[in-house]
């Protein structure tokens, strides 16, 4: 779903929220009908590519990105990218050290990716409201 958050559709839409439910039901689905078989990660990854690229090409004219943050993006993106590849081979990566250094390289590609979607006025969200709940009590 994150990846598809680069078509930047209007936030609390309709279709931005079909689509996340969409792209989210597809990889839960995938996921538990076999977590170690492969094509059960890639199709859902090139389903989502190919669902970007259509969003971003029909919406060209009004998108506007964080070019630090997109760059960032890729760069730990191709790390994830790297440590799937290794992770493949179970007999070398008998602790999963590789599928974990997936599990955080794609956490840091997808922060990236999120900031980027915003151009260069992204906001990071604070949690200012529970300090003013906290005084209430």
């Amino acid at each position: 779903a994150s990846l598809t958050g680069y078509i930047q559709l209007p936030l609390r839409s309709q279709g931005r929220e079909i689509l996340h439910t969409i792209m989210v039901s597809i990889v839960t689905c995938a996921q538990l009908m076999s977590p170690w078989n492969v094509m059960y990660t890639l199709v859902p990854i090139l389903f989502a590519l190919v669902v970007t690229i259509v969003g971003v090409a029909l919406r060209w004219k009004r998108l506007s990105y964080n070019k630090q943050a997109l760059r960032f993006a890729g760069l730990f993106l191709v790390g994830a990218v790297i440590c799937f590849v290794k992770g493949l081979d179970e007999n070398t990566d008998k602790f999963r050290r590789w599928h974990g250094g997936w599990h955080i390289f794609v956490g840091l590609s997808t922060w990236f990716t999120i900031r980027a979607q915003g151009g260069n006025s992204v906001r990071v969200a604070t949690l200012d409201h529970l300090d003013a709940a906290d005084k209430e009590l």
